[in-house]
């Protein structure tokens, strides 16, 4: 009996012990999961100058500032690098050398190589802040200032980037007669002038050695816009007629012989380039989550903020264009922030983009063309322009959209459950189901998972003899709040092609709202996606909604739309930049094979009749207000 109760008595401590053992279990599991979220939000400070970078000092900061990245790379918790005011100074001798493929730069018959010359290159890393409080990276010799490759969670902010040389070379014309035309050389565009020709060089290019494809547009004072030139500017280097008449001041002397004359004005600005892209500005690729907030990029070579195959991207207050102390007119050598297979969100605001020799915004896919139907549900698909291949376009679990490249209209889906890699240019894909019966030749596959929404906002655009913005995505789009001003060409453009440079994709919901436009190319946005057949009924873009806009033209059209199931033009105000104000052809607004066209609300300056102008289609697909006619264009 004793021993009975005795041994119910240590059951019941036995209990007690279990019970409070569990308890503790508990509180310490509890406490290391804490402690474990709070080392997973832990983070760490890095200053660049306790690795021996720092600033102003002119020496070569790319080894040291290697070494940090290398440690950074091995570290699993997040990490902000904070650098000091100053310049910092990085040389192509010591940069990383890698290769990359990147959309809509040089092919194979400009290039011998895919390398790039990388100042800083991060890879594999997440959680890092870049925190630059204002420093200046400057770069020396022709290279990429930055690759994102496969990073996660990565904010740059407060941060400058610009070359000591500059791949643009620009002089501004001091006297224009009939026998010559003298010109002042910006400090940071070296010359030489050999035999009587002039040669453009840098830290690690020569166009003596390595004579350039040159390319020359003009900043002209009196309209504050970037124009295209004549040829015979973009010959300049090449002719035996130039002669040194002071630092950095040059003669050309006229070629009466040839009628080859150089004009211009007193005060205009040339800009000559090379236009093969061998380098970009920033290369931000595979990564996720990834922010610039007060970044200036104030020389980008080549091509400008390249994002392929990113999903979420936001660039706050990014400032594209040149220091004001440099006197420069440009910033990059072509399009400024470039978005090739992204999804997710981008989002650009509150930036600032000027001196672009191409489009300051570009956000599309790529089409590839089908060149082979395998048994059952396998296909191979080809890259079909020059300047896109090698890139990753496709991953398993994307949807695609078979494309009919006469209508651009999608008619099959499918899903891709494996991806080979044949060549640079061609690609194995396996798919969920069979292949749709109705395959054409030269038709084309459309990644709609790569395909991300887009809000552009706040920003502002000037000199560019191109495009403002291009914009092709099926996600939401919100274009607004911006400002577009002279833009050489139409400040927007929405198009869409299987036949030229293969940039997809179909428009289904956008919103441009709140905008001003002034003195715009014409039109001033321009929906043309590049389909060779209408479908009666059938449409390559849906739902434009074009509303609360100002307009200020010197004439031309405002908008000119094809193709589109769905466009509304409402409450918009046109104004007359100048006194004479005149549509060209007769109509501010022209549409071809639309439907569900609405264009009500909208001011027109006094004695200026609005009108549309129409073409395969009927006028009962237009909703008009009183003050608007109705232009039958002549078959």
């Amino acid at each position: 009996m004793k021993d009975s109760k005795r041994f119910s008595g240590n059951a019941r401590i036995w209990r007690i012990q279990k019970v409070a053992l569990f308890i503790m279990t508990c509180l310490f599991c509890t406490r290391q999961v804490a402690l474990y979220a709070q080392a997973s939000h832990k983070r760490e400070v890095i200053k660049a100058r306790e690795y021996q970078i720092r600033p102003n000092t002119g020496q070569d900061q790319t080894v040291a500032l290697q070494k940090v990245i290398r440690k950074i790379q091995a570290i699993n918790h997040p990490v902000t690098l904070v650098f000091e005011p100053g310049q910092y100074d990085f040389y192509y001798k010591t940069a990383t050398q890698a290769p990359y493929y990147i959309s809509n730069t040089s092919g194979k018959e400009e290039l011998d190589t895919e390398v790039k010359t990388i100042a800083i290159l991060l890879k594999d890393i997440k959680g890092l802040t870049i925190e630059g409080n204002g420093a200046l990276f400057m770069l020396h010799g022709k290279m990429t200032s930055l690759v994102a490759d496969n990073c996660r969670d990565l904010t740059i902010h407060n941060l400058q980037f610009d070359y000591a040389r500059p791949t643009m070379s620009e002089f501004t014309l001091t006297a224009v007669t009939n026998d010559y035309i003298d010109v002042k050389v910006n400090p940071d565009s070296w010359y030489r002038i050999k035999d009587s020709i002039l040669y453009w060089y840098g830290e690690n290019w020569d166009g003596e050695k390595t004579p350039p494809r040159l390319f020359t547009c003009v900043y002209t004072p009196v309209d504050s816009a970037l124009h295209f030139v004549n040829a015979g500017w973009k010959r300049l280097t090449q002719a035996k007629r130039a002669a040194e008449i002071g630092e950095n001041k040059v003669r050309f002397y006229q070629n009466k012989h040839t009628g080859d004359k150089l004009g211009g004005a007193v005060g205009d600005v040339y800009t000559v380039r090379d236009i093969t892209r061998d380098e970009v500005g920033l290369f931000l690729l595979q990564s996720k989550n990834i922010r610039l907030d007060n970044v200036q990029m104030h020389f980008m070579h080549g091509l400008g903020i390249v994002s392929q195959f990113c999903t979420n991207l936001h660039f706050n207050h990014l400032r594209c264009a040149p220091r004001s102390q440099t006197d420069r007119i440009c910033a990059s050598t072509a399009d400024m922030a470039h978005f090739s297979g992204c999804n997710g969100k981008i989002t650009v605001e509150n930036s600032f983009f000027s001196g672009a020799h191409d489009d300051p915004i570009n956000i599309h896919g790529t089409h590839l063309r089908i060149m082979q139907q395998l048994p059952g549900d396998k296909l191979i698909v080809r890259f079909m322009h020059h300047q896109t291949y090698g890139i990753q376009v496709y991953a398993e679990g994307d949807s695609v959209d078979f494309i009919s490249a006469k209508t651009l209209l999608p008619y099959a889906t499918r899903v891709v459950t494996a991806y080979k890699r044949l060549s640079e240019y061609e690609i194995e894909l396996q798919l969920n189901e069979a292949l749709p019966a109705n395959i054409e030749a030269q038709d084309c596959l459309e990644n709609t998972t790569r395909t991300p929404g887009v809000v552009i906002r706040g920003n502002y655009f000037e000199r560019t003899p191109t495009r403002g913005l291009l914009v092709t995505t099926r996600k939401k789009v919100l274009i607004e709040d911006n400002i577009w001003f002279k833009t050489g060409m139409s400040a927007i453009l929405i198009a869409d092609d299987a036949n030229n440079w293969y940039e997809s994709g179909l428009v289904r919901d956008m919103t441009i709202r709140g905008n001003t436009f002034i003195g715009c190319g014409q039109p001033v946005i321009h929906i043309a996606p590049e389909n060779k057949l209408l479908v009666p009924g059938k449409f390559v873009h849906h739902n434009i909604h074009i509303t609360q806009n100002i307009f200020k033209i010197e004439g031309g059209a405002i908008l000119s739309a094809r193709s589109v199931g769905g466009l509304q033009f409402t409450n918009n105000k046109i104004l007359p930049l100048n006194a004479a104000l005149k549509a060209a052809g007769g109509s501010l607004i022209a549409v071809d094979g639309c439907s569900g066209v609405v264009v009500l609300g909208n001011k027109l300056p006094k004695g200026v009749d609005g009108s549309v102008k129409t073409a395969e289609m009927e006028a009962s697909k237009l909703n008009l207000t009183s003050d608007w006619q109705i232009i039958k264009k002549k078959q």
